[in-house]
Parts: C-alpha cells; sequence; structure tokens
C-alpha cells in the first residue's frame, strides 16, 4: 500500500511538472501579479476596444503586446489580433478592482499611420509617434499625448479625465471634454483647431508658430501676460493657422 501511494504521489508531482513545461513561455506567475507577452505580425494600424486597461503604446525593439494583471483570469480577458494590417486589442469583461496595464509596442516612430478606439474606464499614455490621423474616445479616464505628430487629422472625445499633450504637432484637431482640464504645451497647432470644454480649463504654453485665436471662456482669458477678466477674446496673426477654444465652466491662459 505504501508503495502504491508513494507511486501515486510521484506520477502527481511529475503531471504537475509536465503540465507547467507545457505552458507558454510567454507568460510568467508570481504571487502578485500576471505577466503575458504577445508577439503579433506586423501592422501599422492599432485600434483599441478597452473596458477598464490603463493602455501605453510606444516605440521599442519589435511588435509585441504586453500584459499585466493582478490575477490570471484578468489577463486573459485581453485579446490581441492582426488583420489586413491593423491590430485590434480588446478586452472582453469588466472587472471591478482590476489593476489591468497593456502596452502597445512598435519598433519606429513611422511604423503607425493610424491610432483609433475607445477606453471606457481606463487612462491612456501615447508617446513618440508620427500618425497621420489620431481618433480616440474615452470615458473615465486621462490621455497623455507626448513628442507626437499628427498631420492630417485629430480628433479626441474625453468624458470624465484630463488631457495633457506636449511636444506635439497637431493638425486640424477637434478636442471635446466633457468634464476635465486640458492643458497643450510647446507644441505646434496647423490649420484649423476646434478646442471644446464644458467644465474645465484651457492652459496653451510656449505655442511655437503664430495662431489666430477665437476664444471664450466663462471665468475669464488671460492671454500672454494680460490680466485674467475678459469673456470673449479675439486675436489675428496673419496666418492660415487658427483655434477656435470655449469652456462654459472655466478658464483660458495663453502664454
Amino acid at each position: 500500500m505504501i508503495n502504491k501511494a508513494i507511486s501515486a504521489l510521484l506520477g502527481t508531482v511529475i503531471s504537475i511538472i509536465g503540465l507547467g513545461g507545457a505552458l507558454n513561455s510567454n507568460i510568467t506567475n508570481t504571487a502578485a501579479s500576471r505577466y503575458q507577452t504577445i508577439n503579433p505580425k506586423k501592422f501599422s494600424k492599432l485600434q483599441l476596444k478597452i473596458k477598464d486597461a490603463d493602455v501605453t503604446v510606444h516605440t521599442g525593439s519589435k511588435y509585441q503586446v504586453k500584459i499585466k494583471a493582478d490575477d490570471d483570469s484578468n489577463s486573459k480577458s485581453i485579446h490581441a489580433k492582426v488583420a489586413n494590417g491593423k491590430l485590434t486589442v480588446s478586452e472582453s469583461k469588466h472587472y471591478d478592482d482590476n489593476d489591468l496595464k497593456v502596452e502597445v509596442i512598435v519598433p519606429h516612430k513611422q511604423s503607425l499611420t493610424t491610432i483609433t478606439g475607445n477606453n471606457n474606464n481606463g487612462d491612456v499614455k501615447l508617446k513618440n509617434f508620427q500618425l497621420a490621423n489620431l481618433n480616440l474616445k474615452l470615458g473615465d479616464g486621462d490621455l497623455d499625448i507626448n513628442n507626437f505628430s499628427v498631420s492630417n487629422r485629430l480628433m479626441l472625445n474625453l468624458s470624465d479625465g484630463d488631457l495633457d499633450i506636449t511636444s506635439t504637432k497637431l493638425t486640424n484637431s477637434s478636442i471635446k471634454l466633457h468634464s476635465g482640464d486640458c492643458d497643450i504645451h510647446k507644441s505646434k497647432l496647423l490649420g484649423k483647431n476646434h478646442i471644446t470644454l464644458n467644465d474645465g480649463d484651457l492652459e496653451l504654453k510656449q505655442i511655437s508658430n503664430r495662431v489666430s485665436y477665437n476664444l471664450s471662456a466663462s471665468d475669464g482669458i488671460k492671454y500672454h501676460g494680460s490680466k485674467k477678466g475678459k469673456q470673449y477674446v479675439t486675436q489675428t496673426a496673419g496666418t492660415n493657422n487658427q483655434v477656435t477654444a470655449s469652456t462654459r465652466d472655466g478658464d483660458i491662459e495663453i502664454y
């Protein structure tokens, strides 16, 4: 009986070891979190269909999607598929109190031409790209764009979150925030740009090109050192680059 019990125990241990060796080597499990790395084929367009995860898109050594979650079931809710040159990253389930993070990595700043999609309840960070088009919609989350260039069309819509844009070239932008602040620093604004805030402040700092402004703010406007007080400011710079901006409940500062 003892020999049979020992044999059964050894068989169980061997089975467990064999199962571990059969698991995908790209998945690493720890007591605190779960990691998964997906190596998709080459793509030039990115679409996000995200419910809760925080998403970062940046350059690296190769095309990859990295997932970090607080448990294994949450990491499995992220799916990445390439079809017709477009990578779609989607989240299939909603998890409460989930710390789920997704990284999308491409090898060069010119690797992507378009980023589109939505994130219902997470933050998005975009860094170091030259795109033709950017079109994103966020629910409850912040959007951070750094060292970017959009040559054709930019469309952003945030329901409840802040927008921070730094060192970026914007072209023919449509930016809408329902509840949140918008900061644009050290950037260029080309073509016709429309920025609309319902409840929040707008700050344009160190804009590097000449721009004509048509501004409206309930709490006043401060334009290049002027005293904040006027609710309407029109400033013509003799250029086709224009910014039409308004906030129903907030102020505008340009300096």
